[in-house]
Order: C-alpha cells, then structure tokens, then sequence
C-alpha cells in the first residue's frame, strides 16, 4: 500500500496485533480519528496520541517508509485535528487547593527574605502532591505560571552581597570620633577590636540565583546561602597593644565534651539555638571574658580603674549594652554598616589567616575522641597561632592605625588618613570589576 491513502481499522488493528502496540485501540476509538482525511492525519495524531509507540512500529502499523513520516512531520502543513488537541493540553495534575498552597510556601519564603528557586518550587510541590509517580518538569512550572500570573521569577543577589554598599560619609564621621576619643586612652592595650566569624562548610558558592516570588509582596526578593547544621562562632578579640584576648566558642550544643575538661587549650564556652552571637552571650562574654582581661591591664600598667577603654566593634543590636558598658568605663564605637573590611583589624589580617590555619590542619592530639572536640581545638589552636604580636599590630596599621614604637613600647597612636583613603579607593574599584 502507498501514497497518502488513509487506512482502515482493520488494516491497522491486524498490524496493531502484530506488534502489541498497547494504546493502539484507544486511539482508533479516538472521536478526533475519524476526523483524519489524510494518512499523515492519521500518522500524526497516532504519534500525537501515543507517544511512548516508536517511530519504527508506527512506520510498520501504516505500512509506509521512513521517508514518508519524516516528510510528514516536517512539512509545514498541520492538520486541523492537530490544532484542536494542541489547545486541549495535558490534564492538570494539581487542582486550585495545592497549588494555592505552594503559592502561600513561595510568599512565606519571600517574607523571610529566603525566595526558593524554581526547581525547589517543583519540589515542594512533589511534597505537597505526595504521590512520587507524579512528574513535575519545566513544563508543568511553565503551566503553573500561565495560571498564576503574580508569580514571577528574577535572578536575585544574596543577602551578603549587599555588603558590599558602603556609606562613606559615616566612614568619615567614625574616623574623626576615633581620633578625639585617642586622646583620653593611657594605653594602646585598651583600645580593643572584637568580632564574631564563623566556621561552617558552604556548599553553595553562587552570588546570584533565580528567585520565585510574589509581585502582590511589599518585599523585594533575596535569598540566603544556605550552609550545613554543624555551626561554630568564634568571638575574638585584639588590642593595639598587640595583646589578644581570649577567644570565645558559640555552638548549639548545650555541654562540652568530657574529653575537653582535660585539655590544656584556653577559651570560653556558650550555647544559642542557631550559633550565633545574641545578647545574652555578648553580655556574657563582656562579664567574663572583657571585663577581667581590661582590669588586669590596668593593674599590670598601673593604671586607675576608671581610665577609659575603646571597644571598636560593628553596629548589631547583640552588641550593644550600654549600662555595663559604662559602669566599666567602656565606650563602644560602632563601626559603619558594611565597612569592617576597610576599618576593622580582624578583618585584614586575623580572621583570614585563622581559617587558612584551621583549614590546613589535621587534628593531631590524641586527647580527644570526637568530631566535636577535634572541631574545636582546630579552631582554638588556629586563633592562638594566627594572634602572634606582630601579625596584631600589622593588622590595626593595615586598617589605618598609625603606631609608633620606641624600644618596644608603643609611644604614640594616631589614625593614618592615607592608609584610609587607599583602603575605600581599593573598595571602589573592586566594586567597579565586579559590577
């Protein structure tokens, strides 16, 4: 049989028969079937209709060649069945209830400043179907958009890369409040710098990603870098002296392990729910940690109790306590949002040389006997190795703190205005190459 003569059942079922084609039957009981007026209506719709058949069985059912259904399928001519069960679509696999839900998990996200991706989108669908044998691919994300046309979809920047927007004019308020407050500190060991840095694997390294969000949502899309469950924070401290004082571990373990009690490494411990520095431990880390380290170098330098110490530290509301603040003559001085880079010690030369320490090294002290201790006398050792005297003053004149010393004693500190200029010219541009 040849040309483009349409067959009959019978002709096809007999072929049907021969090669178990299992939709077959179903699609010749097709209303749209008896529409076709030509065999390449019928070969299309077929392949239209059934899918998972392949070429070569379809090829054999019509009794025609290769050639023919190729020049079939691309010609430009499309059968009027074709375009009616094009505007048919596939049957929706998720109803208005699920889908108005997966809208509310998007707008949740949003409001926390944490939008899901698309493929996370279709996950969480997956979830809320729960049923695995169900297939959620770009296809039924693009007919779920369609429908829903205040979910849209941008590509974000994180929450940490806006960092990088810096306000240079409180730069310069702050640098002209350092350099009046110099004049009353009797000792470069009490002008101290303190910050909290982290220890956790990120195992996601994009600055940017597609964002899902609502556009009826007052809240401009971002995202959070997402990291492991195993969190340390590590508050440190340096003074102009060239002195450290002793580091302070936060985790969201409640007690240490036994086999820390016996270990000769020196810091202080706190437990929080996430990890991080709150309120609670700032002040607990002021009460035992600050307060006993400023009073014993009043005593060694022979110096009254209510000489005045600078505290240089950024703006979080965790830090600030003011009361106790000033019943030990303590005067914070908040940095400027998003400039620690440019201002602060830790930042340029002790908390990136402590990690690269804690990153190159092996646990090598039998004493402890689990992850957890090995952990923490990686990242105590690495805050003792990296705050040797001179790396500390290196750091303060990296940040524009001029020191001059005499026999080994500081005997003047001043704020470098070169240094400071260079350090924000050296920011400018490296906003400039990434944008």
């Amino acid at each position: 049989m040849k040309g483009n003569i349409l067959r009959s059942r019978e002709f096809i079922l007999d072929n049907i028969k021969n090669k178990s084609t299992l939709n077959g039957y179903a699609i010749l009981s097709h209303p749209l079937f008896d529409s076709c007026k030509t065999l390449q209506d019928q070969i299309i719709l077929f392949h239209r209709l059934s899918p998972e058949t392949t070429i070569t069985s379809i090829i054999s059912i019509f009794a025609t060649s290769t050639t023919t259904f190729y020049k079939y399928f691309n010609s430009d001519f499309t059968p009027k069945y074709y375009q009616e069960s094009t505007k048919l679509g596939r049957p929706r696999i998720t109803n208005d209830e699920e889908e108005l839900e997966l809208i509310q998990w998007i707008t949740n996200r949003q409001l926390m400043e944490n939008c899901p991706t698309p493929i996370e989108c279709r996950e969480k669908m997956r979830e809320i179907k729960k049923d695995d044998s169900l297939v959620f691919d770009r296809q039924w994300w693009r007919r779920f958009k369609n429908r829903h046309s205040n979910i849209n979809v941008k590509v974000c920047s994180s929450i940490e890369k806006e960092r990088t927007q810096l306000d240079y004019d409180k730069c310069f308020e702050m640098f002209g409040e350092l350099i009046s407050k110099f004049r009353y500190v009797e000792s470069p060991n009490l002008i101290i710098n303190m910050d909290e840095t982290g220890f956790i694997k990120r195992y996601q390294k994009e600055i940017t990603k597609k964002c899902v969000y609502n556009i009826d949502v007052n809240v401009s899309p971002k995202f959070i870098e997402q990291v492991d469950d195993h969190h340390f924070s590590l508050i440190g401290a340096i003074t102009l002296g060239g002195k450290r004082v002793k580091p302070h571990l936060i985790s969201t373990r409640k007690h240490l392990p036994t086999d820390l009690s016996s270990s000769i490494i020196k810091f202080n411990y706190s437990q929080s729910t996430k990890g991080y520095l709150n309120k609670e431990i700032m002040l607990e880390w002021v009460q035992k940690t600050l307060i006993p380290f400023i009073n014993k170098i009043k005593y060694k330098e022979n110096l009254s109790i209510e000489s005045k110490t600078i505290l240089i530290m950024d703006g979080l509301k965790a830090h600030c306590i003011d009361d106790l603040f000033q019943a030990n003559y303590i005067e914070p001085v908040l940095l400027p949002p998003h400039s620690s880079h440019i201002w602060q010690p830790l930042d340029l030369g002790i908390f990136g040389l402590v990690k690269k320490y804690y990153n190159s090294s092996e646990n090598t002290n039998k004493i402890f006997t689990n992850k957890f201790s090995m952990k923490i006398n990686r990242i105590i050792s690495s805050w003792y190795k990296a705050t040797y005297p001179e790396n500390i003053l290196s750091s303060w004149r990296r940040a524009g703190y001029h020191i001059e010393i005499n026999n080994g004693v500081i005997i003047n500190v001043a704020m470098n205005m070169t240094k400071i200029l260079q350090n924000i010219e050296e920011h400018s541009n490296t906003l400039d190459t990434v944008l």
